[in-house]
């Protein structure tokens, strides 16, 4: 399966949700329940370290039998501690791969992809 490209926009200090179905070639959604993954963003696709990392097993990216079988969720918390340093929208990566926990090496698939908006929030602690 060919990864697909879709880019998001995040609100800095907002909670964010991400919901996909991903189908099959019939049309019908993917039972995903059993499946596991992580949604990495990066500043570059070359950076050593990434910004953020919500995974399956700290319940921020959940999947699910029907549709919507993929979910990405992020707390006001996370979204407030990505690094908008010069309070300008910045551009970054992120992508989703997913993979099921009983056979990872044969299933692994970076299913979505893209730039990331993150949009900074006046609405944080002055600082000093």
């Amino acid at each position: 399966m060919k990864a697909v490209e879709y880019d998001i926009s995040i609100n800095q200090n907002a909670a964010f949700l991400l919901r996909v179905t991903l189908n099959d070639e019939n049309g019908d959604p993917i039972d995903l329940s059993s499946y596991a993954g992580e949604f990495v963003i990066r500043k570059t696709i070359t950076s050593p370290t990434a910004v953020l990392r919500a995974t399956s097993g700290d319940g921020h990216l959940t999947f699910a039998a029907t549709g919507p079988n993929v979910v990405a969720s992020l707390t006001g918390a996370q979204t407030d501690a990505l690094p908008t340093g010069n309070r300008e929208v910045n551009d970054w990566v992120y992508e989703i791969l997913i993979w099921d926990p009983a056979d990872e090496p044969n299933t692994a698939l970076r299913f979505l992809y893209g730039t990331v908006h993150v949009s900074p929030s006046a609405a944080r602690p002055d600082d000093p």
